[in-house]
């Protein structure tokens, strides 16, 4: 997370290649990243006003624990069967 709220996943250090952004720069301040028991993943500013979210909302009869993955130029959340749930190209 920058300090302008954009979360952003970079490559090729040091340069800092941009792959994936939310766009939510300069959109709030004292932003973090938020992954949900129902596997959303949102942006939120200090006032817990949600910048930007990944529109997933498992069920509740089928939640379970979900992990963020970085993987083959994808970035993915996976809940706990492996079964992908999200999943985000990068540049």
């Amino acid at each position: 997370m920058q300090e302008d709220c954009n979360l952003v996943v970079t490559h090729n250090e040091p340069l800092r290649i941009v792959v994936w952004a939310t766009n939510t720069a300069n959109k709030g301040h004292g932003c973090a990243l938020e992954l949900k028991d129902d596997c959303e993943l949102k942006v939120r500013s200090d006032n817990f006003q949600t910048m930007w979210t990944n529109n997933v909302r498992i069920q509740e009869q089928n939640r379970r624990p979900c992990k963020l993955q970085l993987e083959d130029n994808n970035l993915y959340l996976v809940d706990a069967d492996k079964k992908r749930v999200w999943q985000q190209t990068l540049n």
